[in-house]
């Protein structure tokens, strides 16, 4: 049975076809999750986490189905260092030993969307890389780019 496009996926597709770059997509994609309640395991508009928000804006991009955890996006997808030019970005917040615990998705200009239960209204906040410094005391934050062919 052939999946029906969603929400995501028209927003997409209307985008490519506005001559969006894959970047331009991912980074607007994001902002659809600003107040989008934080529900444990969830990837969609309806309630997602922080993976969740992440794996289902690549979806949309990439029109792929893989929903992993915020660790197995920091150690299978988002491999490389930031990148400069057509990079998308992610930040994760990483334990001692190095396990990515959270992820937010880079929207630009050092501004990230963050779902999370740590949020005081517990659902999608755009936040500044300092406001997420201060509210992940403790971890330690590193911003990598996707690589889109590992994505695919």
């Amino acid at each position: 049975m052939k999946k029906l496009p969603g929400v995501m996926d028209l927003v997409s597709a209307r985008l490519r076809t506005a001559g969006a770059t894959e970047r331009e997509q991912y980074e607007t994609l994001l902002t659809v999750f600003t107040a989008t309640p934080y529900v444990w395991g969830g990837s969609s508009p309806g309630g997602c986490d922080c993976s969740g928000s992440v794996c289902c804006t690549l979806n949309a991009v990439y029109g792929t189905d893989i929903r992993v955890t915020a660790d197995m996006l920091f150690r299978t997808y988002f491999v490389r260092g930031t990148d400069t030019g057509d990079g998308l970005n992610a930040l994760f917040f990483l334990t001692a030993p190095g396990k990515a615990v959270h992820v937010a998705g880079c929207i630009g200009g050092g501004y990230y969307m963050n779902v999370s239960s740590r949020e005081p209204a517990r659902c999608g906040m755009v936040r500044s890389y300092r406001e997420l410094e201060l509210m992940y005391r403790g971890l330690r934050l590193a911003e990598r780019s996707l690589d889109t062919e590992a994505w695919r």
